[in-house]
Parts: C-alpha cells; sequence; structure tokens
C-alpha cells in the first residue's frame, strides 16, 4: 500500500470532496433544477389549455343556447305568415296600400319550408314603412325581409312605393 502524508491526505479528501460536489451537481441539483423550471411551463401551457378549453365550451352553450331558441321557433310556427302580415300591415296602418302580396313555398336541405312573400306596397308613408318593418324584424318569428326597394311616389312628394320579400321557415 502506498503511504501518503497528511497534506497528501488532506488533498485527496478535497479532491474526493470536489468531485462528489461536481457529480451532486451535474447529476442532483441541476436535473432538479431543470425539472422545476419545466414544470412551471408545463404549467403556464396548461392553464392556457384549460383557458382554451373553457372558451370553446362557452361558444358551444351559446350555440347550442341558439340553436335550441330557433329550433324551438321553428317547432311553434305554425301560424300563417300571410295571416302575420296583414296583422303588421294593420298595426301599421298600411294595409289599404298593398297592391299585391304573392306567397312562394320551397323545401331547403328536406326538412325546413322557405315561404317568400312578395308584396308592393303603394303611396306608403316613411314612418308608417318603419313601423311595417319594425313589427316584421322583432317578432320573435323566423321572419325576416330578404329584398326592400323604396322608390318615390307618383301621387304625392311625401309617398313611397315599396317592393319588399318577407321569408319566414318552418320545419316540414
Amino acid at each position: 500500500m502506498i503511504k501518503l502524508s497528511n497534506r497528501e491526505k488532506l488533498l485527496l479528501k478535497i479532491l474526493i470532496g470536489i468531485i462528489i460536489l461536481m457529480i451532486g451537481y451535474n447529476f442532483i441539483f441541476m436535473p432538479l433544477i431543470n425539472f422545476f423550471s419545466s414544470s412551471d411551463t408545463v404549467i403556464v401551457s396548461d392553464k392556457q389549455k384549460i383557458e382554451q378549453l373553457d372558451r370553446i365550451y362557452n361558444n358551444y352553450k351559446e350555440l347550442e343556447t341558439k340553436r335550441n331558441l330557433y329550433m324551438s321557433l321553428l317547432r311553434s310556427d305554425s301560424e300563417n305568415i300571410s295571416t302575420m302580415i296583414e296583422q303588421w300591415a294593420q298595426n301599421s296602418n298600411i294595409s289599404r296600400n298593398i297592391s299585391y302580396s304573392r306567397r312562394n313555398q320551397t323545401n331547403v336541405q328536406n326538412k325546413y319550408i322557405r315561404i317568400t312573400t312578395d308584396m308592393k306596397l303603394d303611396g306608403v308613408s316613411i314612418q308608417s314603412l318603419l313601423r311595417f318593418i319594425y313589427e316584421i324584424e322583432n317578432s320573435n318569428k323566423l321572419v325576416n325581409i330578404s329584398y326592400l326597394r323604396i322608390n318615390k311616389s307618383y301621387k304625392s312628394p311625401n309617398l313611397y312605393d315599396v317592393n319588399l320579400k318577407i321569408e319566414s321557415y318552418t320545419l316540414q
């Protein structure tokens, strides 16, 4: 066996200590630091994914609510569109100005019926026309105006001739 002096033994102990510290630093301490820092980024990305999932879920719920509303409107829409248009015209004081009203029915995707009503109104004041449009658009029915054309009337400068298409939808 090799005889070492006290000084050499001390240097050898210091060298072994430094080697143990370097091994501990490289194989224990640094992997723990890397693990904790990477776990922080994983947590942040997971939080972002959860927030995105919440947004998607909220959008889904909103769309589902709208779909249920429209489906209930389609199911409950049993009234005749012509009758409703006549009622709105009477409420707006333009029923006497209806020149003609034609109704056309088409199937959409073999599930829905689209009823298109072409109307011509002669000599209507702008206030009555706006009231009529307001009644149609805010009726809580699946009814909308797809075409609107307003011309100056020959009868009076304050009156207008109006062509419009009103569309409504029901289930088949």
